[in-house]
């Protein structure tokens, strides 16, 4: 769901509360009611959203746009114990970026979201056309030796 771009949110927080949230809600409650947890895929600049996403039952929130402002060692400080992060490695970087910005992108997330679990690490987003194989590559191995980082 697209409801942010870089600057922030594209419906002041009253109009999400009220035109938005219920759906969500209802979605969450059904995951729920499956035993399965509700992932809040969101881009752009969600600050002033995340609190009702939180309160509309989201499990997970994917899709951390660092160049957005949503700076993953902010989120988890200020969402431990309410949401699970999922990102790490920035869509702009797996495009445009060298290997090596990948894995700094991604030891960064391990130091600072990774302590104490909660946080999913992979790409801020889903994979998008322009994706360089070597920064994918790059972004698995830190992964695959993320227990010898820790």
């Amino acid at each position: 769901m697209i409801i942010a771009v870089n600057n922030g949110p594209m419906v002041s927080p009253a109009l999400f509360r009220r035109w938005i949230m219920p759906g969500l809600q209802a979605l969450a409650t059904e995951a729920h009611s499956r035993g399965k947890a509700f992932i809040q895929h969101a881009c752009g600049n969600n600050w002033a959203l995340l609190d009702m996403f939180v309160e509309a039952g989201t499990d997970v929130y994917q899709s951390i746009q660092s160049s957005a402002g949503m700076e993953v060692k902010l989120l988890k400080e200020q969402y431990t114990g309410k949401l699970t992060l999922w990102g790490g490695a920035s869509m702009e970087s797996l495009i445009s970026g060298t290997a090596a910005d990948v894995k700094n992108e991604i030891m960064y997330a391990l130091k600072y979201a990774a302590p104490g679990g909660g946080f999913i690490a992979g790409a801020s987003h889903s994979l998008g056309v322009g994706t360089q194989y070597e920064s994918y590559l790059a972004m698995l191995e830190t992964l695959q030796n993320m227990e010898l980082i820790l």
